[in-house]
């Protein structure tokens, strides 16, 4: 009887870590989408590669690969081109660009 205490404790104890193991998993591979039309409002990993900046973007000088709030403060940047899911997007204006949270993209001035 004691034994199947036991292995009846031992079971739900991991049935219960494997739920709370598998919903941290799913919150941590959940990336939040880019709100479509209002750059402000993204928070998304660039994926830049080999993809040029074009638009506004495209005649400027690379200052480096960083996120849009370093590109402004510490890299004297006044656009940022980004690439995810394969759209680019090239943010002007040092108030968008401290606003728009993204990361890995490219700051150009």
């Amino acid at each position: 009887m004691q034994l199947l205490r036991l292995t009846s404790r031992i079971v739900c104890g991991t049935l219960i870590i494997l739920v709370i193991l598998s919903s941290s998993i799913a919150l941590a591979s959940e990336s939040p989408e880019p709100v479509e039309g209002d750059i402000e409002k993204r928070r998304v990993a660039c994926y830049n590669g080999d993809n040029k900046p074009t638009g506004k973007c495209a005649d400027l000088t690379p200052r480096g690969i960083t996120s849009t709030h370093n590109c402004v403060e510490k890299r004297g940047g006044t656009a940022y081109w980004c690439v995810h899911k394969g759209e680019g997007v090239c943010v002007t204006g040092k108030k968008h660009m401290k606003k728009a949270d993204m990361e890995g993209g490219e700051c150009l001035a």
